[in-house]
Order: C-alpha cells, then structure tokens, then sequence
C-alpha cells in the first residue's frame, strides 16, 4: 500500500536551473510543473544622477508543455538618486510565456515574450522579446541572451535592448563558476545605458537551484549584481 501510494503522489525534481544572474537561462519547467522563481537585481551609481536600486522580482512558473512555461510576475522597486528621497514601491505586474524552440544533445534555443503593467504610467504598455541560446563543450557551457523592450504611452516610445552572454564552467555536478557581460542599450533619454562584466556562480540541489552575478561596471555604472533563484514542487 505504501508503494501504491508513493507512485499515485510522488513528482520529479522541477528545477530550471541558471548559470548566470543576469542572463535567461534555456531550461523549462516540465509539463504540468510549478515552480516559484525570485530574483533581485542592484545596481549603483547609475548615469549623471548615480541612480541607485534594488529590484524584487518574484513569479510563479508553470510547465505549460515539455517546452513552454508560463510566468506570472510581480516586480518591486527602491530606487534613490542624487536630489530625490528614495522610494519602495510595487513597479510593474503582468505575464510572461517562454518556448524553447529547439534542443539538442549540447545547444538549446528559448524565445520569451512578456507583457507587463507599469504601475506608475497607467497609459502605457511595456513589452518585451527576447532569444536565448546555449552550447555545451564538455564541461564548458557557453550562452547569450538579448532582450528587447518597448514601452509606449502618450508621450512617446521608448526602446532599449538588454545584450549578454557568459562562459560557466561545471566544477562539480552541482556547482558552476563562470563568467558574464551583460548591459543595457537605449535609444533615449527615458532609461540609462550602461554595461558591467563579472563572475557568475549557480548551485544546483534536487528541486532547488541558485545563480548570481556580481558585474564591475565598464560603463557608466560602478556596480550590478543578480541573484536569483528557484524551487519547484
């Protein structure tokens, strides 16, 4: 009976894992799969008025398909710069599918698309696309990422792409070191661009997975950092 049991109730591990913080790691939640993901990003002294902030990102994910999952994100925000008195507030909310269009033994190619709500310009919308890919060499895993955002209100519309990539190496089945570039690229004035490159680390434990970066800025920031994280149930 014990036995019974256990084959009608027990779930696979879940975990998506990620090699790096900044970039959007190719792994699924699987089919039918839920996972809850959080990450927090922070970057310092950003642009002429050396921005400064932390951002809460947190959604579940659900296996939509073995390829396809569905994010349904909230995002929160402290944010302080020269002049101003810092603020912590719930910044945008929305959803996010991604599709992992093609896999093999050592390559894997997602396409994400988000649809999120800014919660301080109520008339607008925000947007983004984005392609994913990795390749595997024996231990070495190498990956790139490029996000592009639209945001569009009365006032006008604002673009910026989100190029990375990164090297990881896997120490142990469970551990990787590695390293990443990643940045932001904008057509105008509504957000600043800016670049850093560092060192990455992920841990990856049964249904439990962590990843981060710490960048030095290279360009107009001094510093960013991500961790994020998952577990699936």
């Amino acid at each position: 009976m014990k036995k019974l049991l256990a084959l009608l109730f027990a779930t696979p591990a879940v975990a998506a894992p990620a090699s790096h913080g900044f970039l959007t790691t190719t792994e699924v939640v699987p089919d039918r799969a839920i996972e809850i993901e959080t990450r927090v990003t922070d970057k310092n002294d950003l642009g002429d008025l050396h921005q400064r902030s932390t951002a809460l990102w947190l959604a579940p994910a659900v296996g939509l398909t073995k390829n396809v999952e569905l994010f349904v994100p909230i995002e929160m925000l402290w944010l302080s710069e020269t002049g101003t008195m810092s603020t912590f507030t719930l910044s945008k909310f929305g959803g996010e599918l991604r599709d992992r269009v093609a896999r093999g033994d050592h390559y894997a190619v997602l396409f994400r698309v988000a649809l999120e709500r800014d919660v301080h310009i109520r008339n607008g919308g925000h947007t983004e696309f984005g392609l994913a890919a990795s390749f595997d060499v024996a231990k070495v895993q190498f990956a790139v990422d490029n996000q592009l955002t639209f945001e569009a209100n009365y006032g006008g519309v604002h673009i910026a792409t989100r190029p990375g990539a990164g090297v990881s190496y896997l120490v142990r089945p469970d551990v990787r070191f590695g390293l990443e570039a990643y940045g932001v690229k904008s057509i105008d004035t509504a957000e600043p661009s800016w670049a850093v490159v560092g060192p990455s680390f992920s841990f990856t434990h049964d249904r439990f997975w962590l990843a981060s970066t710490f960048g030095f800025g290279v360009y107009n920031i001094s510093s960013a950092g991500s961790v994020v994280w998952g577990m699936g149930f």
